[in-house]
């Protein structure tokens, strides 16, 4: 990824790999689900901007609060106590609870300290 003046490059590099993601799964006949939270659905929306993703992409679940990644994704609270949230622990189980959800091929999670003040633990 190279980066220069502006947002523009890096913009057109998230483009340009989420373009080829979704090509890739369309020509495997694979489906993919998201699991979100700091990113705060931004994941989803890059895939879906993507002329065709409707044939690959099943779903995202942005679940910002630790108390819906519990119910919706299956993220034990046993692992947020002992690894925290922004594990990479968390990740697999919301990641793992995604598949579940949606009865996806793949799934991409994200978790993690973000925001304008860049969150505090």
């Amino acid at each position: 990824m190279k980066f220069a003046e502006g947002d523009k490059v890096v913009t057109d590099s998230i483009d340009i790999v989420t373009k080829s993601v979704v090509k890739y799964m369309i020509k495997s006949g694979r489906k993919l689900c998201t699991a979100e939270s700091c990113t705060g659905g931004m994941i989803s929306q890059t895939i879906t901007s993507v002329s065709g993703a409707s044939e690959m992409f099943l779903g995202g679940a942005c679940t910002y609060t630790e108390e819906i990644k519990m119910k919706l994704l299956n993220v034990k609270k046993e692992t947020l106590e002992q690894y925290t949230v922004y594990s990479e622990q968390t990740a697999s189980e919301m990641s793992k609870g995604a598949l579940e959800l949606f009865g996806a091929d793949c799934a991409v999670a994200v978790t993690g300290i973000a925001g304008p003040s860049g969150g505090s633990q």
